[in-house]
Parts: C-alpha cells; sequence; structure tokens
C-alpha cells in the first residue's frame, strides 16, 4: 500500500493582515501583552503564565509577534500538535504531540543604532552624547525548549536576522517544533528497534550456550559411564 505523502516543508508562510480571526490562544497573549506596563527599555513582557508562551516585545510589534505566534499554532494544529496549558501553579504552555512537548518564548531584539550629532548635542561636550542608542529592532527571536530538564542540548534558538522577512522566520520556527517531535519520535523507535535486536541477540546466545553445556554434561556423564565400566571389568 501507498503511505501519506511526507509533508512539504514551509519555506513561508502568510501571516493575517488583521488580528480580525486570530487563533484564541494568539488573542489572549495580545490582550495580556497590552495589560502590561512597559519595562525601563520600553519593553512589554509577559513571564509568569501558565496559558500563554513567555513574549517580550514593544507596544509597536506586538501585533507581528501575535500574528506570527497565530500562524505556529494553526499549521502546527493541522498536524496534530496541540497547545496546551501548564497544569501547575508555576510553568509555561507548550506544543504537545504523543508524549514529547517544546515550549516557546519569543524576544523582540534590540538592536544598536548609530547616528550623527545633533547641532543641538554639538553644543555640548562629546562624552554627553549618546550616539548609539539601543532600540527595539521589530526582529525576534524564537526559543524553543525541550521540557527535558537533564538535557539541555535540545532546546534550540531561531534568530531573525535583517534579510530574513517574518514569513519565513515564521516558517522555519514551525518546521523546527514539528522536525523536533518527528526526530524524538524517529530516536524512540530507533532505540525499542535496538532494544529488540539486542534481546533476540542474548537469546540466541544463551541458547548456545544451554546447548553447549548440555553437550558437555552428556560428555560428562559417557566418560564416567566408561570409567565405571573399566573398574568393573
Amino acid at each position: 500500500p501507498v503511505g501519506p505523502e511526507p509533508l512539504k516543508k514551509l519555506d513561508r508562510v502568510e501571516l493575517p493582515p488583521d488580528n480580525r480571526s486570530l487563533h484564541y490562544v494568539a488573542r489572549e497573549l495580545r490582550s495580556a501583552l497590552l495589560g502590561e506596563n512597559p519595562n525601563q527599555a520600553g519593553l512589554l513582557q509577559i513571564h509568569q503564565r501558565v496559558d500563554v508562551p513567555r513574549a517580550t516585545v514593544s507596544k509597536k510589534s506586538i501585533d507581528s509577534l501575535v500574528r506570527s505566534f497565530h500562524v505556529i499554532l494553526t499549521e502546527l494544529e493541522a498536524r496534530g500538535v496541540e497547545f496546551r496549558k501548564f497544569r501547575g501553579k508555576y510553568g509555561h504552555p507548550a506544543f504537545h504531540c504523543g508524549q514529547y512537548q517544546v515550549s516557546l518564548a519569543i524576544e523582540e531584539l534590540i538592536e544598536t543604532v548609530k547616528r550623527e550629532p545633533t547641532e543641538q548635542e554639538k553644543r555640548r561636550p562629546s562624552w554627553e552624547w549618546q550616539l548609539s542608542p539601543r532600540q527595539p529592532s521589530g526582529r525576534f527571536q524564537f526559543s524553543l525548549g525541550s521540557g527535558d530538564y537533564y538535557n539541555r542540548s535540545r532546546d534550540s534558538r531561531l534568530t531573525q536576522k535583517q534579510d530574513v522577512s517574518l514569513e519565513e522566520i515564521t516558517a522555519r520556527v514551525i518546521e523546527e517544533i514539528w522536525d523536533t517531535f518527528v526526530g524524538r519520535e524517529k530516536a524512540r523507535l530507533e532505540s525499542e528497534e535496538k532494544w529488540r535486536k539486542e534481546q533476540a541477540e542474548e537469546k540466541i546466545r544463551e541458547e548456545r550456550e544451554r546447548k553447549a553445556q548440555h553437550q558437555e554434561t552428556l560428555k560428562s556423564v559417557a566418560s564416567h559411564r566408561e570409567e565405571n565400566l573399566i573398574r568393573a571389568a
């Protein structure tokens, strides 16, 4: 029988033009961010919610972030992946597929912008000039956590570079999360197959040893019998 065709990897996605049809979790994230007060860097932060992912973003980039998250949610749901809130008091929600999970955090990148001094600044000492201010870039970093506290090497980060669009980095995040699930299931199946082969080989080895021991026992019995016959004669 012919199996299902493999999923075609996404190179880019289409983001919704507005917020009217956002996934309910993306809509909740947007509402939560709008309810936060900006920190000293002018960023809004969500860190301790059990129902929406961790996020750090400027107010002007909220819509870009939640629309990207919306597409991540809907694309993965179409592949059988579910985003679930953390059931305890302290923890983070995650994408779940089978027995595996992947958490997500989204952070707007801060960049340093160099500029020339204004005429007003030139009237002051040069050490008072602030010509390299740090400001939100409108680009994002997506951090993926495997949920494996004993193997952080499975965690990864995808950073949107200047020449990469939000549509492209969003597609990469989707494929990275999906590949994580597929890879971990493949590793599990390979591990189980290796264990079965080792068990079968061990059974064969034990059977050979049992037969060899049986042959040795027969030889020993025959030898003793022969010695007894000689003595009796």
